[in-house]
């Protein structure tokens, strides 16, 4: 059971009236034992695909924006970090931005930071509730590799972002800024364990922060 594993951009955030989508790593063939919930403002159909590698590829559709539960079971045994809290955004919530200079100091391992990242002309200040965040990096890891996490700023409003890393062995963290408001962080453990990752955006937890990254 401790190998079973859900990751994905809809375990974070979703988007009403669209397929919101993520993985569950079931290392069998099938999706035998796998129960799904999705409970909120708005019924949410849920649909499964076996990609017939031990993953399973799980949709579903919320038509109402809101806060959602989305609960993952295998064999009767709930994951661990399910349920997971997911805001669901309506369709036309995206704004201009501009974008900002980053501030990068190679030699800061953890924390690491971002500083003034994004700039929106429509929203003064941050919300952390529209960051989005996404990336295998969240959930699991590999010591001595770079495990990739990527963030989305765009329509959360002008604010600074800041992640850290706490666990059993020194972490090597990276920054890179793209021009569309997308930022990638990487991180480099040099001992397997559990990580806690922390991201916040104006002070505030972004949706699904602590995360919890098993490396090995």
């Amino acid at each position: 059971m401790s190998s079973v594993m859900a990751i994905g951009p809809g375990l974070i955030s979703g988007r009403s009236n669209m397929i919101n989508e993520f993985t569950v790593f079931t290392n069998r063939n099938g999706y035998h034992g796998l129960s799904i919930a999705v409970d909120g403002p708005s019924r949410a159909d849920i649909k499964y695909n076996d990609n017939r590698d031990g993953t399973v590829k799980v949709t579903y559709y919320p038509t109402i924006p809101g806060e959602y539960r989305v609960s993952i079971k295998f064999d009767g045994i709930e994951l661990r970090g399910s349920p997971y809290r997911v805001t669901v955004r309506g369709e036309d919530s995206t704004h201009g931005y501009s974008s900002s200079r980053v501030s990068y100091d190679p030699n800061k391992y953890h924390p690491a930071s971002i500083a003034d990242p994004f700039t929106s002309s429509s929203s003064p200040f941050g919300s952390a509730s529209k960051v989005l965040v996404s990336g295998r990096g969240l959930y699991s890891g590999i010591t001595n590799v770079q495990n990739e996490i990527v963030v989305d700023v765009k329509t959360a409003g002008s604010g600074r972002l800041h992640w850290s890393i706490e666990g059993p062995g020194n972490v090597e963290c990276k920054n890179r800024g793209l021009d569309n408001g997308v930022y990638k962080l990487y991180y480099k453990p040099d001992q397997p364990g559990n990580y806690t990752i922390k991201i916040k955006y104006d002070d505030r937890d972004v949706p699904g922060s602590p995360f919890k990254a098993r490396v090995v």
